[in-house]
């Protein structure tokens, strides 16, 4: 659940906890899992798209476990019910190319196990379209993870982000991302490398750094990383780093809250005329 809190002549609207606004027009949901997340989500969409609805958001997210299945029917019921929806995908990634096969040790993990050197059969991205161009290119991706990357899951890989980036927008995700997962590891050197290589493949302006609580303990010791590599990575010029706060109810210290508003989430610039078509 994204709270932002930079809001400037580029992006425009009403400044979240101003006497104008509600909680509704500066709250959307873009991490959205719903029953076509297989045995992950359980989110019927005629009444996910009106809940959000009837809390006054402006729009609605869907970013499904590596598929878009229901991005269509997603689609023509936020249309129906008057909100804006936001098409993306929750997506795996293989640890450096599509066609690699690990062997797994241990015991499975929502990362699907990782071999002996502590690599993962696949990892975790957020993406979601920012334009009509990008709904594109999110189809691309889906559909090449599922025809040249499948491995227990359908994976995409640096490569294909490379190569089909324009109009998406990525977060570094949950604690099963490539990011987060350099600093389980201890990697913080290797945290800070891969999101700035997202942040070259898609941009100063649309890679965001993902920071959730759900009561975790991984999370409340990432957290404060993260917001590091936000600085780290932010754009020039003294500008705000990146970042979207994901806040999973009243677990959340103050002092994480706090720093993310001090350093600047950034509101995600999505095409309001865009029609996916």
């Amino acid at each position: 659940m994204p709270v932002s809190r930079r809001w400037d002549r580029k992006f425009g609207g009403v400044r979240p906890g101003s006497e104008e606004s509600t909680v509704g027009s500066s709250f959307t949901h873009l991490h959205v899992h719903t029953e076509f997340s297989m045995l992950d989500g359980a989110a019927r969409l005629d009444e996910l798209v009106a809940k959000a609805v009837s809390d006054g958001q402006p729009a609605l997210g869907i970013t499904d476990h590596g598929n878009m299945y229901g991005i269509i029917d997603f689609y023509k019921e936020c249309r129906k019910q008057g909100i804006k929806p936001i098409l993306g995908t929750e997506a795996y990634m293989a640890h450096d190319h599509r066609t690699e096969r690990i062997a797994r040790r241990g015991r499975l993990d929502d990362n699907g196990g990782s071999d002996e050197g502590g690599r993962k059969q696949y990892y975790h991205l957020t993406l979601l379209a920012a334009d009509n161009t990008g709904y594109k290119n999110l189809i691309k991706l889906s559909s090449l993870a599922f025809l040249e990357g499948y491995h227990y899951k359908p994976r995409m890989d640096w490569e294909l982000l490379e190569r089909h980036a324009s109009g998406l927008i990525a977060t570094t995700g949950c604690l099963g991302g490539h990011v987060l997962q350099s600093l389980l590891n201890g990697d913080e050197k290797g945290a800070v490398q891969k999101a700035a290589r997202l942040q070259e493949i898609f941009g100063k302006e649309n890679l965001f750094v993902e920071l959730q609580d759900h009561g975790l303990a991984n999370q409340r010791s990432t957290n404060p990383k993260l917001v590091e590599i936000a600085r780290k990575i932010g754009a020039p010029e003294g500008s705000k780093p990146a970042l979207l706060v994901f806040h999973g109810g009243s677990g959340s210290t103050a002092q994480e809250i706090s720093d993310a508003v001090d350093y600047g989430a950034v509101k995600m610039n999505i095409d309001t005329d865009t029609q996916y078509a």
